[in-house]
């Protein structure tokens, strides 16, 4: 599943705007691609901690080694 959604990242957490359907607990994967990126930023795994009205806020736990640097 594939959706376009506004997210804040740091190499720890991620909030993700309202268009992700997610609920606490949920483990997903992610995708970030910023517009002149050639190489996006792959996180291998992350929890819903919470959500709360229009966000959700995402716990990175396994994260690509040059993602980190995308990250930072």
């Amino acid at each position: 599943m594939s959706h376009e959604v506004d997210v804040d990242p740091s190499l720890h957490g991620v909030r993700v705007g309202p268009e992700a359907s997610i609920k606490p607990g949920d483990q997903i994967s992610l995708i970030l691609r910023l517009p002149n990126d050639t190489v996006p930023a792959a996180i291998a795994l992350a929890v819903v901690r919470l959500t709360k009205g229009l966000v959700n806020g995402l716990a990175i736990k396994r994260l690509a080694q040059l993602s980190r640097k995308w990250l930072t």
